[in-house]
């Protein structure tokens, strides 16, 4: 965990995107658009994370603000939301007509410039807004460990004057026909999401305990495939082979019962669509669900390992190539 003194603002303005790194392996940051995560790789061997570019550096006047409350911009790039969905617009009475309503989440969190607290070459802190939406601000920090890891934590302080309960969701998105791999005990482990609702399922499959959506099944693109698959996993992490590298996400295990019961500890979204731009494969992770007293604080935290692959695009390569580096962790 880092080690760093908050309090310091190292920037007056945020700048596009923060790089820090090792000869290894390169993180970058936006602060300016709700301090997402917006670059992770190998430095010799580019981005595995999903986002737009092209808006990195957009006028400041096309930036969605906090009144953004009935649109979406997908800028991508690692985002921490508020568990569950169901709840985002239940906690505030300035937009009285979206009670009820799932989409999107809290602008002030994920739009929002965040303020640096602190930054040196491998290690850095930045903070949201307060947001009077959710009652919440998050303060993110990540710190390089060792050759190829990135430490990253979130905490979510409750800044009303009274009890809320919330959270925490990391969503880390890559493109779409990346494969992922959850170490499951059974294929029951995995429920699809309002499978009876979808007019064309996501192929998956659980082979040798390990869930994988196949997107490379589907030859025929007329219209969005999409599916969400919600994992009671037996292994609490998400391992994704995407620009010749694996990467795993490790957290700490949460007991089912304790996160809210409209969500689960990890959910998979995969989506492939007519563009390929829209191409999508996002991997979340649920923390418990909890109520937060005024002032008090919940927080999740992972590491993010990365290795070089060279191998094929087979699963069962991919697969032989995960499980030697899982006995290494």
């Amino acid at each position: 965990m880092l080690l760093l003194l908050f309090g310091v603002e190292v920037y007056s303005q945020t700048p596009s995107v923060v790089y820090l790194g090792n000869r290894n392996i390169k993180v970058g940051i936006r602060p300016g658009i709700g301090g997402r995560i917006v670059f992770f790789g190998l430095t010799d061997r580019g981005n595995i994370l999903k986002q737009d570019t092209v808006l990195w550096n957009e006028p400041e006047a096309a930036k969605p603000g906090p009144e953004t409350v009935n649109s979406y911009k997908p800028y991508h790039g690692n985002q921490v939301w508020l568990s569950p969905m169901g709840q985002w617009w239940q906690n505030q009475n300035i937009y009285p007509s979206k009670k009820g309503d799932r989409w999107p989440p809290d602008p002030y969190l994920i739009y929002s410039s965040n303020k640096i607290i602190s930054r040196s070459n491998s290690a850095m802190v930045w903070q949201s807004p307060e947001s009077p939406l959710s009652g919440i601000q998050l303060t993110q920090q990540i710190e390089i460990i060792g050759t190829a890891s990135l430490s990253y934590r979130v905490k979510a302080t409750n800044v009303r004057d009274t009890a809320l309960s919330w959270g925490l969701w990391i969503n880390t998105p890559v493109e779409g026909k990346a494969r992922c791999f959850v170490k499951v005990s059974s294929v029951n482990s995995v429920k699809i999401k309002d499978k009876e609702k979808l007019l064309h399922m996501m192929p998956y499959s659980v082979v040798d305990s390990f869930f994988s959506f196949d997107p490379y099944q589907i030859e025929v693109k007329e219209a969005k495939i999409y599916s969400k698959a919600c994992i009671t996993p037996l292994m609490h992490l998400i391992a994704v082979f995407h620009k010749n590298q694996l990467m795993i996400i490790e957290t700490i295990g949460v007991e089912s019962e304790k996160i809210h019961p409209d969500q689960n500890e990890i959910e998979i979204f995969n989506q492939i669509a007519p563009d390929p731009v829209e191409d999508l494969l996002e991997l979340e992770f649920h923390s418990a669900y909890k109520t937060i007293a005024p002032g008090e604080s919940i927080a999740m935290e992972q590491v993010w390992t990365l290795f070089p692959y060279d191998g094929s695009e087979k699963r069962d390569d991919q697969l032989k190539f995960l499980l030697s580096k899982l006995s290494c962790l």
